[in-house]
């Protein structure tokens, strides 16, 4: 969560973008990544 904090709101080419917190390869992360990782860990339970 914390890779996911500190890459919020960036996308590809940002300083600070992460590209392993880009959960749905849009190269941006937003919401849609939350969601990708809250239903993958969901799946894990």
């Amino acid at each position: 969560m914390l890779l996911l904090a500190q890459a919020w709101g960036t996308c590809e080419g940002d300083p600070n973008y992460n590209q392993n917190a880009d959960f749905n390869g849009d190269d941006c992360i937003n919401l849609p990544d939350l969601l990708t990782l809250a239903n993958h860990w969901g799946d894990c339970l």
